[in-house]
């Protein structure tokens, strides 16, 4: 299967800045409430605060592409989606990455696959939750739940333009 055509977005210069501050303040929180940062455990992420600035961009990046409301602050912690309702985004530092998809995520919600550093993104493609739990392939350690993701090839993405609900859907 072919991957779907990916999609660039390039963030402005105050949207660069307001991305960095939300990534910056998720950091803080985290690090006030001794919790790890949202993005996973501590010993998984070579830098937090990069982790936090770099995902949050890309959720600004999926918001102005699609249209979907940015829940940008302390989403995760009011059960939010990172943008509109339903869709979570899911930011990878690798150029090549595939869509990772936690066990306890929820399953009816929409992934994408985003890649790419402030303040020049690129959407890859999107798939449900159950479509990762149903074909997933496991990463990361095998005796902690906590500490795995299940993830999905670029290949098995659906396109953007499929993305119901969003002004990249085809007939939107």
């Amino acid at each position: 299967m072919t991957p779907p055509t990916p999609v660039p977005y390039r963030l402005d210069w105050p949207s660069t800045a307001h991305a960095a501050y939300v990534g910056a303040m998720r950091q803080v929180s985290a690090m006030r409430r001794e919790r790890p940062s949202e993005g996973g455990s501590h010993e998984r992420i070579r830098d937090p605060w990069l982790t936090n600035i770099e995902g949050a961009g890309a959720e600004l990046a999926g918001s102005q592409l699609t249209g979907l409301a940015w829940n940008a602050l302390r989403a995760k912690l009011r059960g939010l989606a990172d943008l509109g309702d339903d869709v979570e985004v899911r930011w990878t530092h690798h150029d090549a990455g595939g869509l990772l998809f936690r066990p306890d995520d929820e399953p009816d919600r929409r992934y994408i696959l985003v890649t790419g550093a402030l303040p020049a993104y690129v959407l890859h493609g999107w798939l449900y939750g159950h479509e990762v739990l149903d074909d997933g392939q496991q990463v990361g350690a095998d005796d902690d739940p906590s500490r795995y993701w299940l993830h999905r090839d670029r290949d098995a993405l659906r396109a953007m333009t499929s993305l119901e609900g969003t002004r990249l859907a085809v007939g939107a």
